[in-house]
């Protein structure tokens, strides 16, 4: 696997803007920093993945290309939500927790493929 710099860089400072939107919408003062710092985790991750990251393999690239995009656009649509409504802080890690470790063994697994 190779990381192109400028990619991930980019997929970075993507992640703060849409964790900053979060941060914006959020109208509870208690868990914007909440909602802030797991955006930018969760919606990281995926983003990170999915820009910064190659195979020697093209197809394999694009594969897993595509579930970080899938996975980062279910980040930003939960976050989102969790951004509008009132909720309990281990409800959040809780449901953030189990998508992104999920995702996580879903690339590790589509990575350690032979034909990847």
């Amino acid at each position: 696997m190779k990381i192109d710099f400028v990619k991930a860089l980019v997929a970075v400072a993507l992640s703060a803007l849409i964790a900053y939107a979060c941060y914006t919408i959020c109208d509870y003062d208690s868990l914007r920093w909440l909602v802030t710092a797991g955006a930018f985790i969760a919606i990281g991750v995926p983003l990170f993945l999915a820009l910064g990251a190659t195979t020697s393999n093209p197809r394999g690239s694009v594969l897993l290309s595509i579930t970080s995009w899938v996975v980062a656009l279910v980040m930003i649509g939960t976050n989102v939500v969790f951004a509008f409504c009132e909720f309990s802080t281990p409800a959040y890690i809780i449901t953030n927790g189990i998508i992104l470790l999920v995702y996580l063994l879903i690339y590790r697994s589509l990575y350690k493929q032979e034909n990847i």
